[in-house]
């Protein structure tokens, strides 16, 4: 827990990565008096942040660290994005499906192998659907967002149990 955090702000993206912010001082007060926050050195990039609401908590990934401060107050301000942003970081440089088109399940068995995140739920429509994709010099997550839009699924990311499930966005 982080109880001197200031500014805090989750901006949720649906089907998409999420977003957290918040900011904690440099200096707190213990005992009446003014102490280095400790917390400061602790928080690192690409380290693992995990929210709590109520029941259920979520991963995510420190993307940014920049100091600010005023002169009479110094922040240490921390963007962290969902779990699922570090797909980013597997790159693609060739993945073709042109000849032989495939279906949500097999695309995302062949985008996922290298990866530690797996396969949630894909809805039954997806998998009977075919369809071709090239993919070159780009990441696995843009590869899979393509996929969602192409599918005209909702991505939901399980980031707890590192998982990608592909529903329905609306009835049928």
């Amino acid at each position: 827990p982080l109880p001197e955090k200031t500014n805090d702000e989750v901006i949720v993206s649906l089907g998409g990565i999420s977003e957290l912010r918040f900011s904690i001082p440099f200096w707190i007060e213990e005992n009446g008096e003014k102490v280095y926050n400790d917390h400061v050195d602790m928080i690192k990039e690409k380290m693992l942040i995990r929210l709590t609401d109520r029941n259920s908590y979520e991963w995510f990934i420190v993307d940014g660290i920049n100091e600010v401060g005023d002169g009479s107050e110094e922040f240490f301000n921390v963007n962290c994005l969902s779990l699922g942003y570090e797909l980013s970081h597997k790159r693609i440089l060739s993945l073709k499906y042109e000849d032989k088109p495939v279906n949500c399940r097999e695309l995302l068995n062949d985008l996922l192998s290298l990866t530690t995140w797996r396969i949630g739920v894909i809805d039954a429509k997806f998998d009977a659907m075919f369809r071709s994709f090239d993919f070159s010099n780009t990441n696995v997550l843009e590869c899979i967002i393509q996929a969602s839009e192409t599918f005209d699924a909702l991505i939901e990311w399980d980031t707890v149990n590192r998982r990608i499930s592909f529903v329905k966005f609306k009835a049928d």
